[in-house]
Parts: structure tokens; C-alpha cells; sequence
């Protein structure tokens, strides 16, 4: 064989490798993002789940949504409400979805927040637990509130009494248990 072809027979097959190699890599790279991606959606349609298997024994009570005239939180819509764990376990975390929507069902704002904080737990374990039997309050402000909203939550006469050209929503979207 001639030195020319010599040379083109050990470029081809360098390059052959490097693509081989960096193919294997780009698949190890993918499956691991697969994999991570799946356990997160599992994670997440467990939590789902959760709320829907606890919905009974975990009560969503004195739902308020409104714009105080003064405090700490004057002018900024805030939504209030209490959790009740009538459950024989512990909850780790409780997701809210409050949906706000116009007589025609179309929806003004959607907020979801975590009164005990989130499902993931820290390393010391969860930041709060509800224990069976008991309750708490939560405020959650709404920092980027639609101006239409903010308007109708302002007026004192209606919201309160059922008389808004708004209708609130809120559900247990997500539950975890110990």
C-alpha cells in the first residue's frame, strides 16, 4: 500500500472513533436526563395523586382573596385560608391551585403556593409538618396579580358578599404525607 492510503485509512478510522466515542457519550448523557425527567414527572404525579386520595381528610377552609388597605401588605392582593388534617398521617407539604375566572370561565389568574413549603424536603428533613388533628392559617401574597383582578379584590362590596364579576377557585392540587 502506498503512504497516501495508509494516511487516509488511520484519519477515516480516528474519526470513526471520536464519532463512536462521543455518540456513546451523548447517549449516556441522554438516558440520565431521561431518567431524571421521568422521576420528576413521577414525583409530581405522585404528589398529584396524593391530594386526590387525601382530599376528604384534608380541608381547605375560610378562603378570602383581597387587597388590604393597610399593613405590612397594603395594596398587594393577598389570599387567605386555613388547612385541617382530620388524616391519621402527617403532611409534609400541601400545594394550593387558587384560580380566579370571569363569568364566561375565563380565567383572569392562577396561583399555586405552598403553605408548609415545598414537596421536597431539606436535608434536616421537612421545614413544617401539619399533624393529625391540628390546623393552620396561611396569607399568600400575590406579588404579579392581573390589574383587572386587583380592581375587582379592591372594591369592598362584592367579592366578599358574592356579588364580583370574578368567581374564586381554589383546590388541593398536591399533598405530601409521612
Amino acid at each position: 500500500m502506498k503512504t497516501k492510503h495508509v494516511l487516509v485509512v488511520a484519519f477515516t478510522s480516528v474519526i470513526v472513533a471520536v464519532v463512536f466515542v462521543t455518540t456513546l457519550v451523548g447517549y449516556g448523557l441522554y438516558m440520565k436526563w431521561k431518567e431524571d425527567s421521568t422521576s420528576d414527572w413521577y414525583n409530581d404525579a405522585i404528589y398529584r395523586l396524593t391530594a386526590d386520595m387525601f382530599r376528604k381528610e384534608i380541608v381547605l377552609t375560610n378562603f378570602n382573596a383581597y387587597v388590604p388597605e393597610e399593613g405590612q401588605f397594603k395594596g398587594v392582593p393577598l389570599i387567605e385560608g386555613s388547612i385541617r388534617n382530620n388524616s391519621t398521617k402527617s403532611v409534609a407539604s400541601v400545594m394550593i391551585e387558587a384560580s380566579f375566572s370571569r363569568p364566561d370561565g375565563s380565567v383572569v389568574s392562577r396561583t399555586r403556593f405552598y403553605p408548609l413549603g415545598r414537596m421536597r424536603s431539606t436535608a434536616n428533613g421537612t421545614k413544617s409538618v401539619l399533624l393529625p388533628g391540628k390546623a393552620i392559617s396561611f396569607t399568600h401574597p400575590m406579588r404579579s396579580c392581573p390589574v383587572e383582578l386587583k380592581s375587582e379584590l379592591s372594591t369592598k362590596a362584592g367579592f366578599a358578599r358574592g356579588e364580583s364579576r370574578i368567581k374564586a377557585d381554589y383546590k388541593m392540587a398536591g399533598l405530601s404525607v409521612l
